[in-house]
Parts: structure tokens; sequence; C-alpha cells
């Protein structure tokens, strides 16, 4: 199995222990050891090989698991813009997202009033203790191309799972007048 294939995969699942998995394989890939405490600088280094700082972020696991992890919604649409614009080595992973309403852990996502952006939401999923996020990209109704990246944090349970497949609904169904004052 290719690399590609195992990001996919766990892009589209959700799998925390291949994500682990992944992220030790990209420590001893940066010529580090390859434990849990090389992570974090492993993954530093492999952004900036993309072009993508890794200043201000803090990263103490693969899977992002872990409650002493730092990261920005902010951050995570900066990387999804270099995956949206680039072509090379880091492109696919647009694809690798699950689709709203279509596979992976967005399968079952998106109903309701929601439902009107099904097949136009890829996203990466994410939920521990305090945190629900939702981040990827929309095909706007008007066919416009969005990135995003929402985090609800706080006393959260699924509720804020069902509030930001709204605001995403919403982003869907403003388009390009999204910024349009």
């Amino acid at each position: 199995i290719r690399d590609r294939e195992l990001v996919t995969y766990m892009l589209k699942e959700s799998d925390n222990t291949l994500a682990e998995f992944l992220a030790r394989h990209a420590s001893l890939a940066e010529g580090l050891d390859g434990s849990q405490s090389s992570v974090g600088e492993a993954l530093h280094q492999a952004l900036e090989q993309y072009g993508v700082s890794a200043e201000g972020i803090t990263i103490r696991d693969g899977s992002g698991l872990s409650a002493m992890n730092q990261v920005t919604p902010e951050y995570i649409a900066g990387i999804l813009m270099e995956v949206f614009r680039s072509e090379g080595s880091i492109g696919f992973l647009a694809e690798a997202l699950p689709i709203a309403g279509v596979d992976g852990s967005l399968d079952d996502r998106f109903g309701g009033e929601n439902a009107v952006a099904t097949s136009r939401v890829q996203a990466k999923t994410g939920s521990i203790s305090g945190t629900r996020s939702l981040a990827g990209f929309i095909k706007g109704v008007d066919d416009s191309d969005r990135v995003f990246a929402f985090f609800a944090t706080g006393a959260v349970d699924d509720d804020a799972r069902t509030a930001l497949e709204t605001v995403v609904a919403g982003v869907y169904s403003c388009g390009a007048n999204l910024a349009d004052f």
C-alpha cells in the first residue's frame, strides 16, 4: 500500500491509530527516532518542506487527541489554502477528505436543512474533549471555491457538531456573496 492510500484512508475514516502511525513514520523519514516525543519536530520539518510554517503551533501527537496540541482554525485554513493551490505532492489531500453525506466520517452528516451542502463539502472532522471542529473545502451554490476551518470550544457536545454543519451549509449557500458587503 502506498503512503497516499494510507493517508486517504486515515482522513476518510478519521482513523486516529493510523494517524499516529503515519506521524511516527514521518519522524523516521525526517531522520528522527520515530518516538512520540519526536512527532512534533518531525511534522514541523515536514510542513516547512511544503512552505508551511509551523510557528505558533504545538503538536504533541500524530492523532490530534492530545490536550497539549495547540492549533488554531486560522492555521488549519492556511494549510488548506496550500493544499487547494497545490498540484504537487500535497494536492491529493483535497480529494482525500470525506465528502458531506457521501463517505467517510461525513457519510451520515449534513442532514435536514443542511443537506443542501451534500456532496459540495469535503472536510475533516475533529472531536476531543472541549472542542469540535470541521475544516475543508466548499464548492459554493454558485460553484465558487471556499476554504474553511471552524472550531467550537468550551462546554461542547454533539449539538456543536450540527451547529458547525449549519455554518458550513450557510457558507455554501452564500457562495461568492459571502464577503459581498
